[in-house]
């Protein structure tokens, strides 16, 4: 996923809906993951551990919003 160019001020609060438009990094894939691959600590799918990480910059900072669940 490309970081985008932000067309207008990035407000900085937590909420990501401004960020909805833009293309995501998923991370939700076994391979994704490191520890165990089975026993009780053992990665449980998606529902389990997953993200999407996105970025934007203008001239003056470089913006990153991860969602992690």
């Amino acid at each position: 996923a490309p970081a985008l160019a932000s067309e207008k001020p990035v407000r900085v609060d937590g909420q990501l809906g401004e960020w909805a438009g833009d293309a995501a990094i998923v991370l939700d894939q076994r391979r994704q993951v490191r520890g165990p691959s089975s026993g009780p600590s053992a990665w449980g799918g998606p529902a389990d551990l997953s993200a999407r990480g996105r970025v934007q910059w203008d001239s003056a900072y470089v913006y990153i919003a991860v969602e992690v669940t």
